[in-house]
């Protein structure tokens, strides 16, 4: 019954991949990426054997360690690589109003151009 339901949800997750590739949110590489570890996880689900071997191959003791232990090490590779990445939209984000702060103004000292949505200016 758990087979059923993990074998799904793969498939869920993989049609999921599809779309957002379709729709342009993630690029071919990453496509092909999540479709190969969806994929893995498939074939450990259906055939549990194939990770007891390579653990074996490895030096680990169970195959659901070996699973365990490389879930673990993708996890903090992915969540390095989204710290960088906010890191580097905060630097963007200071240097755009940064600029923006420093940019000359062409109004008059207390006049503005901007307005909130919704509101009309009374001039």
């Amino acid at each position: 019954m758990i087979k059923i339901v993990l074998i799904a949800f793969i498939v869920l997750l993989l049609s999921h991949v599809f779309w957002q590739y379709r729709r342009r949110t993630i690029a071919a590489g990453a496509a092909v990426l999540w479709s190969l570890l969806w994929i893995a996880g498939a074939v450990l689900v259906l055939w549990p054997g194939v990770s007891s071997r390579l653990a074996a191959a490895v030096g680990v003791g169970r195959g659901v360690d070996l699973v365990v232990y490389i879930a673990i090490l993708a996890i903090f590779y992915l969540l390095f690589r989204i710290i960088v990445r906010i890191e580097r939209i905060e630097h963007s984000i200071t240097d755009i109003v940064r600029k923006d702060a420093l940019a000359p103004r062409h109004s008059e000292a207390g006049d503005s151009d901007f307005t909130f949505p919704g509101k009309h200016s009374s001039s």
